[in-house]
């Protein structure tokens, strides 16, 4: 996390991995991915309190900085390193980093206030990259609060953006509503747990049923003054 400039010595990343494999094949094998994410939420912790104490006109640079530092050295060095630990339903540390990130960190910063209407020009490029970046990890069906959080600010970022919960145009409300979060809450397993939604196709067949994501985007886009 702190120097971005450190190399491995050669020969270190095999021995690393011979390592790790002997580790998951011991006993203490089932508890090793829970036990590298503990770790990834005690670091990230501290970054929060981290990014707390900077001024408020100053924090969406320095978190655009520190995630540059996060994407491009700490992320890359984690899949090195532990690309053979898997979590529940196969998920790696790259994913379990990138989803603490998002709920221990970037949305109780509440950045609601930094990113609107009048400031979205303002934005630096590296936020919203990460917005992206962690809206599209994969981690529950229906999304969790933190993720549609996430998804409010991506709606004021991004003109126009589609997500879970509709079309948005600019604002932290969809103009056009979608039916999936109705359709979410209606699929249920047999102890109350939601079911993930598998679409033979991407949209209805049916002529004049539904508009299609296109239409739907052209229409959005017809809107905006630059077009």
């Amino acid at each position: 996390f702190k120097n971005k400039d450190s190399c491995l010595e050669p020969g270190e990343m095999a021995a690393l991995h011979e390592k790790i494999r002997t580790l998951a094949s011991s006993k203490a094998g089932p508890f090793l991915f829970d036990s590298i994410k503990h770790e990834i939420e005690v670091c990230l912790t501290a970054f929060l309190r981290k990014l707390q104490v900077v001024p408020r006109n100053k924090l969406l640079d320095s978190l655009s900085s520190e995630w540059e530092n996060l994407f491009r050295h700490v992320l890359p060095t984690l899949d090195m390193i532990l690309y053979v630990v898997k979590g529940k339903g196969s998920m790696t540390v790259r994913q379990a980093f990138l989803v603490v990130f998002r709920d221990a960190v970037v949305t109780k910063l509440d950045l609601e206030d930094l990113i609107n209407e009048e400031t979205r020009h303002e934005v630096p490029e590296g936020i919203r990259h990460m917005l992206l970046i962690l809206y599209n990890v994969s981690d529950s069906y229906p999304p969790s609060k933190t993720k549609l959080k996430l998804e409010g600010l991506l709606a004021r970022l991004l003109v126009p953006f589609l997500g879970f919960q509709g079309l948005y145009e600019g604002t932290p409300e969809p103009t056009v509503k979608s039916a999936e979060p109705e359709v979410a809450a209606r699929r249920k397993s047999a102890d109350g747990v939601p079911l993930p939604r598998k679409l033979s196709r991407p949209m209805s067949s049916q002529p004049r049923q539904i508009e299609t994501l296109h239409e739907l985007f052209l229409t959005a886009l017809r809107k905006q003054p630059d077009f």
